[in-house]
């Protein structure tokens, strides 16, 4: 029996139409058509062209499908022209992530959910709550932001496709219970990931029900992300006048977020006027900060390292591919790409790498229990 839904999906990590997939494997599209909406047998050698055209093993088109990413509950941070192929691929590697970490976290105790949800709050209440509840001061800066809401139970997965304009995008899963999840791109800068993050979890804390257009729901995601990574009060105290380049600059490696995105903070805290925050921007546009802004002020990538994790303490470390592309009968390649995206024990902060090395010393935590992250 071939699930037709694992053919479509197959089909769609490769970017390939229905008619483009029937022309490689010598069929008509509509016989592709068919093919997505049943589950039933099919001939084996048009079974086999299919895995042979689309890199999948035959096993990948046999089984049941995973957990679902609802539509409707999908939350793009991304620009309107980002192309529907690349938002079928973006989905299609979410779904595929997300069933291989709940196959690979079976064994395992889940982490402990610590974040509030709210309905109709104001956002920058809500982020500095959501700071208290992560355990984070309120006025200091966020170092390895990814690590500290992945210890608090928010699953974070980095993507491997390089979509110029998509940078994440966030939902609760329609497991039960429901957990918040972050899909982000993993080959963009440190600065814009942590935004992109930051952003995202301004979605799931104020937006579980989403209610209103989305121009306001994207408004309100910003509101939270700049007041949770740049709080106001904090910036009052290290923003000085006049507000320059200069005086901007060192700012970035301490909190972690972009020249563009504190040029706008101060503008938003009155602490630089609009004449002056246009004559910034367009110094920005001049210099060709827009795109890449100096290399010496670069904020060191953060990845998700939950995937990872548990790759490793199901097969060892490095893990082994492909056996971690057996427990959802993927192409080891695609598989690959994903576990490069995501962090090695190596790429920890120190205090994490210290606390695994001490649990394993003392034989406080057996390793299939690491996954309880403990709060700082």
């Amino acid at each position: 029996m071939i699930n037709g839904l694992r053919v479509k999906q197959a089909r769609e990590l490769c970017k390939l139409t229905q008619t483009q997939l029937a022309r490689k494997v010598g069929v008509a599209q509509s016989t592709i058509a068919k093919m997505e909406v049943s589950v039933r047998d099919w001939p084996d050698e048009v079974v086999e062209a299919i895995a042979i055209q689309t890199g999948f093993p035959v096993s990948f088109f046999h089984q049941g499908m995973g957990p679902e990413f609802s539509l409707g509950s999908l939350l793009f941070r991304c620009r309107a022209s980002l192309s529907s192929a690349d938002k079928t691929v973006i989905r299609q590697l979410g779904l595929l992530i997300f069933e291989l970490e709940e196959k690979l976290a079976a064994r395992t105790k889940p982490i402990d959910l610590h974040l509030p949800s709210f309905q109709d709050a104001d956002p920058l209440e809500a982020a500095r709550v959501t700071r208290a509840t992560l355990g984070i001061p309120p006025d200091t800066p966020i170092p390895h932001l990814i690590n500290r809401i992945e210890r608090n139970g928010v699953f974070v997965f980095a993507l491997p496709h390089s979509a110029d304009k998509f940078d994440a995008f966030s939902l609760w899963s329609d497991s039960d219970p429901r957990r918040p999840v972050i899909m982000v791109n993993g080959f963009k800068s440190g600065d814009r990931i942590r935004l992109s993050v930051a952003h995202e979890i301004g979605h799931l804390v104020l937006h579980k029900s989403p209610r209103g257009n989305l121009a306001d729901l994207e408004k309100q995601a910003y509101a939270f992300a700049r007041e949770f990574l740049l709080p106001r009060e904090a910036m009052k105290r290290e923003m000085k006048r006049p507000v320059t380049l200069t005086t901007l600059a060192p700012l970035k490696p301490r909190w972690g977020v972009s020249i563009q995105a504190l040029i706008r903070c101060a503008y938003e805290l009155e602490i630089a006027t609009e004449g002056q925050y246009k004559y910034l921007s367009e110094q920005i546009s001049k210099l060709g900060w827009r795109r890449r802004e100096p290399a010496n002020l670069d904020i060191p990538l953060e990845k998700p390292r939950l995937l990872r994790k548990l790759a490793e303490l199901n097969t060892g470390i490095p893990p082994n591919a492909k056996q971690i592309a057996a427990y959802v009968c993927s192409k080891v390649g695609l598989i690959e790409d994903i576990l490069a995206v995501h962090a090695s024990r190596s790429d920890l902060p120190p205090s994490e790498k210290e606390r695994i090395s001490k649990a394993l010393e003392d034989n406080s935590e057996r390793p299939d229990n690491l996954l309880r992250f403990k709060r700082n």
